[in-house]
């Protein structure tokens, strides 16, 4: 006995061949963390070789050949596959054990207790500038709380790198300032406000409270400004 298969019915069963033709073509992929030099723009890209990452990386955002490197995060489920690199979906970074500990730019998130923070300008500009390798004092906010860090470094890129490693909040930097003084500087404030510490180097300031920092710390500024503007002695 023949069976006679209805125009609708070919029609899907062609459509479904088609869509099996499709996904076979779509080589699997894997999640890389793209970075570059001064991580301006660093964030993860899906794509099938470490090799394809990297260049989409550098395509999309505008940089050199080479200049891009990317890490081997995971692999990626089927379903999530794409036809070529690209960034990854939010969800798909949720399916994948993501934690977004802030969704706005600078997105932030966290997984197996590594924490991954979108690269922004601001980022890039702290890396070039020289003056930020010099003994400085500087205050630091946790976004979103009423949590600062007062603190003294002569490198700030890497203590920045080192304070945002564990922390779930982005952190914003508030002031920041060189100068011979600088630990002395941090010491005095630490000292001031002791009874607003918490969680050992952090301190928690209402409104009212970081008023009156800022404006102790606006007389340091002043005298960096003096200091930064005095010719140096060669």
């Amino acid at each position: 006995m023949a069976f006679y298969l209805h125009p609708i019915g070919r029609k899907f069963k062609f459509q479904n061949i088609i869509e099996i033709k499709m996904a076979r073509r779509i080589k699997p992929q894997q999640l890389y963390w793209c970075t570059t030099e001064f991580h301006e723009e660093d964030w993860f890209m899906q794509a099938s070789s470490r090799e394809e990452a990297a260049e989409s990386h550098e395509c999309e955002e505008g940089f050199n050949e080479g200049d891009a490197k990317a890490k081997f995060i995971c692999d990626i489920p089927s379903v999530f596959w794409e036809s070529e690199a690209c960034w990854p979906r939010k969800e798909t970074l949720k399916i994948l054990g993501f934690e977004f500990l802030q969704e706005e730019s600078p997105r932030r998130v966290r997984k197996d207790d590594m924490i991954y923070t979108e690269g922004t300008h601001y980022t890039s500009v702290l890396l070039t500038h020289e003056i930020y390798k010099q003994p400085l004092l500087y205050l630091i906010r946790a976004r979103s709380t009423t949590r600062y860090k007062i603190g003294y470094t002569t490198n700030l890129e890497n203590r920045i790198k080192q304070l945002s490693a564990h922390n779930p909040f982005y952190l914003d930097l508030v002031a920041f300032f060189p100068h011979p003084k600088a630990r002395a500087w941090e010491y005095d404030l630490k000292k001031e406000f002791v009874n607003y510490r918490t969680n050992n180097e952090w301190f928690d300031f209402d409104d009212d409270i970081i008023g009156k920092v800022l404006s102790r710390i606006q007389d340091y500024q002043k005298l960096s400004t003096e200091y930064l503007s005095t010719p140096k002695l060669k």
